[in-house]
């Protein structure tokens, strides 16, 4: 098992609701990673339902529990590349400070969720970072990098 970086966009209001209640962290995610059966699959969808229960039972749950949370975006899924982009913006491994160190900053919110909580940046940190990687060129992060060795 790797550690993982998924990015949402979440409005204010989902942002307040997770700050007031910081149990629904876990629930999101399920939401988030719901199983969805690929459209070529229909005709198998009986039994992969019946081998997915426990997964599509775990996201309805969460589904229930975030009732009037509102719609998710889809994630940008990092991977486990979060590691090597941070120490790319960062020169470092950890504790950098925003904006470089997005992929590693804000508050952390709920329960560990695999590798610890969740994290909500506030919304001016998010602008920072935006404004951090559209000033990036691809030039200046190999810079930060000795690619020669």
């Amino acid at each position: 098992m790797s550690m993982n970086c998924s990015l949402l966009g979440l409005t204010p209001a989902q942002v307040a609701r997770l700050r007031a209640d910081p149990s629904l962290a876990p629930a999101v995610i399920d939401v988030l990673y719901e199983p969805a059966l690929p459209r070529q699959l229909a005709d198998q969808r009986p039994q992969l339902e019946r081998q997915m229960k426990e997964e599509l039972s775990r996201a309805a749950r969460a589904r229930d529990r975030l009732g009037g949370f509102g719609s998710l975006e889809e994630s940008f899924e990092l991977g486990i590349t979060w590691h090597v982009l941070h120490y790319v913006f960062t020169g470092g491994v950890g504790g950098e400070p925003l904006p470089v160190g997005a992929l590693l900053g804000g508050d952390e919110v709920g329960l560990d969720v695999g590798y610890g909580p969740a994290r909500l940046l506030q919304e001016d940190a998010v602008g920072q970072f935006n404004d951090f990687l559209n000033a990036t060129s691809v030039e200046r992060l190999q810079e930060r990098v000795d690619l020669v060795r």
